[in-house]
Parts: C-alpha cells; structure tokens; sequence
C-alpha cells in the first residue's frame, strides 16, 4: 500500500511541475470557467447575427413623395397618349382646365420629368420638375424643356395648378 501512495504523491508533484501553481482540481476548474464564458458570448452574439433586421416603414411624408412622383409620371402618359378622360381623372377641376385650355395638337411626343423637390403644406403639395420634351408636328421637331411647379391637393392626390413653365403647352409653333 505504501508503493500507491509514492505513486499518486510522484504524480501529483510532476502536475505541479509541468503547471506551476495549479493543482489538478483547481486547473479543470479554470478551464470549466473558460469554457462556460466561450458558450455564454456564443449565446450572446447569435442572435445579433441572425439576419433580421428592423423593417423601417416609411414616413408619412416619404409616402406622400412617392404618391407625388407617381402622379406626376401618370399624368405624363396621360398627356403623351392624348388620354383626356385620364387626365381629368388625375386633375381637379381647376388643373384639369390648366392644361386644356394650353393643350395643343403634336403627333408624337417624348417628355422625360426628373423631380427635383417638395414642399409640403397642411393642404398642398407643391412637387417641382424639371423635365425636357420632343414634339413632333407635321414633320418638324421642336425641343424645350424647363421647370415646373405641380402644386397638388386631397387624397388621393390630384394636380390642381402648374406653376412656372407648363410642359403640356407644347409645341409652339
């Protein structure tokens, strides 16, 4: 029996030699604790990696832009397909007598808006565009292009008034 305690002691005391300062309980002990710290920031960072992210709705003014622009590019092809019910569907009464009493005849027509801005009011939307066109009229081309002001109103929205340079007016012979 003495042969297995010099055994365990010659043991022990090579650990001690080979790892300074740690016995053989307290060295599973740390590496238990790294082990548990390694699986708790695992746990911890999954979830911020799990590929949802937070839906961001859009603002009430970001709709109200969009509903804007749309507008605009429908009344566009209202007024290039010489769609007249369509565009009083889009206007008010007042902006639908706007461009009729400016419309003139084309046989074709390309007109290309680029929104530059809006200004929002309590009752109006005013949507600024700057736009370019070709007419063709009995086989000559004219070219013009400007900056308008749609001044827009209700809901849904319709063009009420076109301020500045009115791009259903042309050609101008």
């Amino acid at each position: 029996m003495k042969k297995k305690i010099q055994l365990i002691k010659h043991h022990a005391w090579r650990h001690d030699r080979a790892f300074p300062g740690v016995s053989g309980f307290h060295g599973r002990s740390i590496l238990l604790r790294l082990v548990l710290i390694a699986v708790l920031l695992t746990a911890m960072t999954l979830p911020s990696c799990s590929g949802k992210k937070e839906i961001k709705r859009p603002s009430l003014e970001a709709k109200i832009a969009d509903e804007a622009f749309a507008l605009a590019e429908r009344l566009k092809k209202a007024y290039i397909n010489k769609d007249r019910a369509g565009l009083e569907a889009l206007c008010t009464r007042n902006g639908f007598l706007t461009i009729i009493g400016k419309l003139k005849d084309f046989d074709s027509a390309t007109l290309d808006f680029t929104p530059r801005w809006i200004d929002m009011e309590k009752d109006k939307v005013i949507l600024y565009v700057q736009w370019s066109g070709k007419w063709k009229k009995g086989g000559r081309t004219f070219r013009e292009k400007g900056l308008s002001a749609f001044v827009l109103t209700g809901s849904p929205l319709k063009l009420n008034d076109i301020l500045r340079a009115n791009p259903f007016k042309y050609p101008e012979t």
